[in-house]
């Protein structure tokens, strides 16, 4: 028993069960050493039964010490059993959490090869771990521009062991390629010298890509792009403001931005960047505003300058576009000149205008007096010296006055073609069914000739002037009723339909039509494809018609053939447009 106690003690403190646990087992054992020897000792003295006693008794109270010795190990056992559990259970985690990072992470040795590298950089790079730990270097998995790039700084943090950050094009087992972005920190041996790195790979396409789109997007951007950081320094531009500036990119980077601004506005550029970059929101009204450029070669240009500000972890970053507007400014320029020579001719027409007035005034008055004169005495010829005249008298008398009430009639029609132009338009809802009816009644009632046909279609409403509306009606109506008289069974058709944003209508004859090749000429002044003899007229109807459809905004068209009958269309805006 005394032989077990030391031992045990020793074996529990190489088991590192607790200083207090030994101790107490080795007083146990001592204790019961000495009573033995002291029973044997003193057996004389005392009697054999008291010896025995004794000698039991100490060997129940060293029985007893060793079995709380022994229940006190078994708790230690346990609890040191747990203590393992739960520190596997942190390292299984802390190699799951290792092995399936989002990001890379490996180690290499001073010659650069693998020693150890987790699931997710090999899924990344598509080899197993067999084939590259202690078999492939850094350098190995790498574009051979990468692979220089990283010899050099895996020979720069051997020697100095400092955090390094780079990045690396790597190329998979499979040829194809990402970008990452590589943290390094170094891992030293008992000599303090770098043994290992520590390193950490996150896949930056994405991010790389994303970058190339947007500096596409910056190269191909019509207007020059300049974006400045939060010390007023140019942190990048674009090829749009080399041309627009004169200087080559690496001429304006890191430069202050006032490189770019004639010397007179640089404190007025100075003071509201500044404003602008401490509260964007407040000076949003300065994000747009006309500024002047100042070139390499020292020239000025007008340019249109757009501000946006950009939140970074660096600061408030001023994004700016620049736009040269010299030639908007000609135009500008060309445009003024334009309308200032617009208003003097709108004061020629105002003069014109009257002087026509004018004109009208003396047709009206002093070209109708001598006809209403050789009218009225050629009418008192015929009434009081008719009978003393020949046939060939009474028939020359007979054509002086059809040539004056034909020359009142040319009077009053290109009266009625000068007040088109200068009448006050109304654009009332206009019923064009009910209209084209009304007028085809009154000119049927009024003539002489056979009574035609005329078919009326539904004809769709109209936004227009209803004097000048009846006036094309009568015209083109009129024209057909006229140039189908001789016609056998004169016909007639009156239609319309919508179409798209418009309303169209038509009048349509079986008369003597006319030859396409003149169609040109039908709405000239005075322009007639018939005799006189054969058809009536003084041609100026179809010209008024067509004006009065070109103020409406319209047009007006014509179709036909030699005795075959004709078409006259006209089209009118389903919406109201300006007077033109």
């Amino acid at each position: 028993m005394t032989a077990v106690l030391p031992r045990l003690g020793k074996f529990g403190a190489r088991m590192g069960w607790g200083r207090e646990l030994v101790i107490w087992a080795g007083v146990a054992g001592a204790l019961v050493l000495l009573i033995t020897v002291a029973a044997l000792s003193y057996r004389s003295i005392v009697s054999f039964e008291a010896s025995a006693l004794i000698i039991v008794l100490g060997n129940v109270a060293s029985l007893a010490v060793l079995a709380a010795a022994f229940l006190l190990l078994r708790r230690e056992i346990a609890g040191r059993r747990a203590a393992q559990a739960e520190v596997e259970r942190y390292a299984r985690e802390l190699d799951d959490l290792y092995n399936n990072a989002p990001c890379g992470h490996h180690s290499v040795d001073r010659n650069g090869v693998f020693v150890r590298m987790n699931d997710t950089e090999l899924a990344w790079l598509g080899y197993t771990r067999d084939e590259v730990i202690g078999r492939l270097r850094h350098a190995d998995v790498m574009t051979p521009e990468s692979a220089e790039a990283v010899k050099r700084n895996l020979a720069k943090f051997l020697t100095t062991g400092e955090l390094y950050n780079a990045e690396y094009t790597y190329r998979r087992k499979d040829g194809t390629t990402f970008v990452g972005l590589v943290d390094a920190t170094a891992i030293r041996d008992a000599r303090g010298e770098v043994a290992l790195s520590r390193t950490t790979i996150v896949d930056v396409t994405a991010r790389k890509r994303a970058e190339e789109k947007l500096r596409g997007l910056l190269e191909s951007a019509p207007d020059g792009v300049v974006l400045i950081d939060d010390a007023g320094r140019i942190a990048l531009v674009n090829s749009q403001t080399e041309g627009l500036f004169g200087y080559r990119r690496d001429e304006l980077l890191g430069q202050p931005a006032e490189l770019l601004v004639p010397e007179r506005f640089r404190s007025w550029y100075r003071e509201h960047r500044g404003r602008f970059v401490a509260n964007p929101k407040l000076w949003a009204r300065l994000t747009r505003f006309e500024l002047y450029g100042l070139r390499r070669d020292g020239s000025e240009f007008p340019a249109a300058i757009n501000l946006s500000p950009i939140a970074t972890d660096e600061g408030v970053l001023v994004f700016i576009s620049i736009r040269d507007v010299t030639r908007r400014r000609a135009m500008e320029g060309e445009v003024r000149r334009l309308n200032d020579e617009l208003r003097g001719r709108a004061g020629e027409l105002e003069a014109a205008n009257k002087e026509l007035e004018s004109f009208s005034y003396s047709v009206s008055h002093d070209l109708r007096a001598p006809l209403r004169a050789i009218d009225g005495f050629s009418r008192m010829l015929e009434e009081d010296y008719g009978e003393q005249l020949d046939g060939e008298g009474r028939r020359l008398l007979g054509v002086v006055r059809e040539s004056t009430g034909r020359m009142a009639h040319l009077i009053d029609n290109l009266l009625q073609f000068a007040q088109v132009g200068r009448q006050q338009l109304t654009r009332p809802t206009v019923d064009m069914t009910a209209l084209a009816r009304e007028v085809a009644a009154e000119i049927v009632a009024a003539g002489e000739q056979p009574q035609p046909a005329i078919e009326f279609g539904s004809l769709p409403s109209a936004c227009g002037d209803p004097a000048l509306l009846r006036q094309v009606w009568s015209n083109l109506i009129g024209n057909a009723v006229k140039y189908s008289a001789k016609r056998e069974r004169p016909a007639i058709e009156v239609g319309g339909q919508r179409e798209a944003e418009r309303a169209i209508y038509w009048v349509k004859d079986n008369g003597a039509g006319f030859d396409m090749r003149y169609a040109y000429k039908l709405f000239g002044v005075f322009q007639r494809l018939h005799r006189q003899a054969d058809f009536g007229g003084t041609g100026v109807g179809l010209a008024i018609v067509q004006r009065v459809i070109a103020r409406h905004g319209g047009e007006v068209w014509a179709e036909g053939q030699p005795d075959a009958g004709a078409s006259f269309y006209f089209s009118l805006p389903m919406r109201r447009s300006a007077d033109s």
